[in-house]
């Protein structure tokens, strides 16, 4: 039988369908990438870490509600990365602590992830300590089914880090650098397809297409830029910038929310296979 893919951005509790397969399944989750780092006179726009990535197979039962969180990213509004949440499915009604309770996806290094398979969210890349005009490090990509995210670079002194692509280079690209005409946002990922955008459970809300995301480009201090917002899913924010000319401090580039990602193939219905002899 055809695998069922159900891509999941939004929610409290999951009903798992009917058909789910308890022996035939994985269940993925990508956590909230950090918001960027602001500039400012005395520190320099760090961009933020992408939101990391955790799996587990053959869990769950069909018909059954399981409690779930969705990350959510970071503002990226304060001096330092703002940390987004965890993405988790649970039997508990709260985040597990092992396999045997779910899944659990944490915003940023992977660190504290709950999963037989678990990759890091890219870090972010240093800003630029010692310039008149401060430009702000490329955020992190979300780590993904492929690999964890790959690393934002470091800010130069004319022009912003580059954002790290999402799942060792197969998510959505880094956002660039901005070089006096505003960073780039990082990219949105097409990792996965779903089959269905229909599913039962509270507050759900699913959609046809997605991945892990890549990390949003720093800021220029000279042009006093924004950095660069992440991608979808779980992409970091670039580092905001500081103008030392006429004084301004610029936000970091927001973070993204993460993904839970219901993958199987439907269990086979025995009682209709005899009916038909």
């Amino acid at each position: 039988m055809a695998t069922k893919v159900i891509l999941i951005t939004a929610g409290t509790a999951v009903t798992l369908p009917a058909d789910w397969n308890p022996a035939n399944n994985t269940i993925e989750v990508i956590g909230g990438g950090y918001g960027g780092g602001s500039g400012s006179s005395t520190v320099s726009g760090v961009g933020g870490q992408g939101g990391s990535y955790a799996k587990i197979s053959n869990f769950g039962a069909a018909n059954t509600s399981y409690t779930i969180q969705i990350g959510q990213g970071g503002a990226g509004t304060a001096l330092t990365p703002t940390l987004g949440t965890s993405t988790w499915l649970s039997n508990t009604g709260s985040a597990p602590t092992t396999t045997a309770q779910g899944v659990l996806a944490v915003s940023g290094s992977g660190g504290g992830s709950i999963g037989t398979t678990t990759y890091a969210g890219g870090a972010g890349g240093a800003g630029v300590l010692f310039a008149t005009n401060r430009s702000g490090g490329g955020g992190g990509g979300a780590a993904g089914p492929t690999g964890a995210g790959n690393t934002g670079a470091a800010a130069a002194t004319t022009v912003g880090g580059a954002g790290g692509s999402g799942s060792a280079g197969a998510g959505g690209a880094g956002g660039t650098g901005d070089a006096g005409t505003g960073a780039g946002n990082g990219g949105t990922a097409t990792q996965f397809t779903a089959t269905t955008t229909t599913i039962s459970g509270t507050g759900i809300t699913t959609v046809s297409t997605a991945g892990a995301g890549g990390g949003g480009g720093g800021g220029q201090g000279a042009a006093a830029d924004f950095g660069g917002d992440g991608g979808l899913y779980g992409g970091a924010g670039g580092g905001g910038s500081y103008n030392s000319a006429n004084p301004s401090t610029q936000s970091g580039g927001a973070g993204k929310g993460g993904l839970l990602i219901l993958t199987y193939t439907p269990a086979s219905n025995s009682s209709n296979f005899f009916a038909m002899f």
